[in-house]
């Protein structure tokens, strides 16, 4: 014999199979879209971490440049003057030796007779003050300093840019 309810317990499980296909299909497109979802929140994550990344090691990258440059700022500035502070020593040697010879008579002369004309005929004169050679001169409030060391110094000054081709 037939069960009378067979036939409604066939739709019923049918409906259900469809339901449950149903089901599968919508919880797949779920998945599916927040896979999908997912996956471009990580690619924009990661995008952003590559931009975050390349803006740090541009900045990284400019601060070690500025600090490259300030420290060859800093050795050529240093460079520079050690040549310069080598042509002083050089010409404060070479100007010590002139003490010592029978030139250095008549160049301190010479540097007395500048004072005399600048300052007057009753200047006080000071040879080789300090011990420094050359001489200085005073005249009530003015004065006037002819060592040898300011002469070297003037004459370094005297070269104004010249003295740039100890360094090029």
């Amino acid at each position: 014999m037939t069960d009378p309810l067979a036939p409604v317990l066939g739709e019923l499980a049918r409906r259900a199979s469809h339901r449950i296909d149903e089901a599968r299909r919508e919880g797949a497109d779920r998945a599916d879209r927040a896979r999908a979802d997912a996956q471009r929140q990580v690619e924009e994550r990661e995008q952003q971490a590559r931009a975050a990344g390349r803006q740090a090691a541009d900045e990284e990258l400019a601060r070690d440049l500025l600090v490259a440059r300030r420290a060859a700022i800093r050795s050529v500035q240093a460079a520079r003057r050690r040549a310069f502070d080598d042509l002083r020593i050089a010409c404060l040697g070479a100007v010590g030796e002139l003490r010592g010879s029978p030139r250095y008579e008549a160049l301190e002369e010479r540097l007395v007779e500048t004072c005399r004309r600048a300052l007057g005929e009753d200047c006080t004169i000071e040879r080789d003050p300090d011990g420094r050679g050359g001489v200085r001169a005073v005249q009530g409030t003015r004065r006037i300093d002819l060592t040898l060391p300011v002469l070297v110094d003037r004459a370094i000054d005297d070269l104004g840019p010249a003295v740039e081709e100890l360094w090029r």
